[in-house]
């Protein structure tokens, strides 16, 4: 009988260090574990780039946009345009939105947050900008990826759409539920790594 209340302690003990280290392990973000491999930014910044282009450019062409874009800050911070292929999209590690962070504007107003899933929490809580512009995106409105409209994964300007979202908008529309043809030039939202 001894033995067995022995036994029973342990597993309460080793039950409780292993329930304690989770909550350690946990606290720091919101209750939930980290994302393995996220040593990106902590209040990560979100700007519309003061560059255009069209939708041909590529995906590698438009973050390499937002890098030496005019309104990206000076800190030496990395950013990847907010842009939604049949390579980069929610569901892969080349999303530029992590899971479970907070996203500012530059000037420092919260935008919003994101889910377990990596995608914004809508309504946001600012607009992404203050003005209004479209910017590519290639999303729907539910962050999915737009099956069709990604100007042909970001590579053409001709016979193809591409999926926008509204700067100044604080609902789904900031992301999607509008698209031009691939020639138009527009912006794109950038967002720090």
């Amino acid at each position: 009988m001894d033995l067995n209340f022995k036994v029973n302690q342990m597993k309460q003990n080793i039950l409780y260090l292993l329930l304690l280290f989770v909550a350690v392990s946990c606290g720091e973000n919101g209750g939930v574990a980290p994302v393995p491999g996220d040593s990106g930014c902590t209040n990560c910044r979100i700007f519309v780039s003061a560059a255009t282009s069209n939708g041909g450019i590529g995906l590698q062409g438009f973050d390499d946009l937002c890098n030496a874009d005019g309104n990206k800050p000076t800190d030496g911070s990395t950013y990847k345009a907010l842009l939604s292929s049949s390579t980069r999209n929610k569901d892969t590690v080349d999303w530029p939105l992590r899971a479970l962070k907070s996203y500012y504007r530059v000037s420092g107003e919260k935008i919003t947050s994101t889910n377990a899933a990596g995608v914004f929490i809508f309504n946001l809580s600012s607009s992404i900008a203050t003005f209004n512009t479209d910017c590519w995106t290639g999303l729907n409105i539910d962050m999915s990826t737009s099956t069709g409209k990604t100007c042909s994964d970001w590579t053409s300007t001709t016979g193809f759409f591409g999926n926008m979202g509204i700067s100044s908008s604080t609902d789904t529309y900031a992301v999607g539920g509008r698209d031009t043809g691939c020639s138009d030039t527009r912006s794109v939202y950038c967002v720090e790594q």
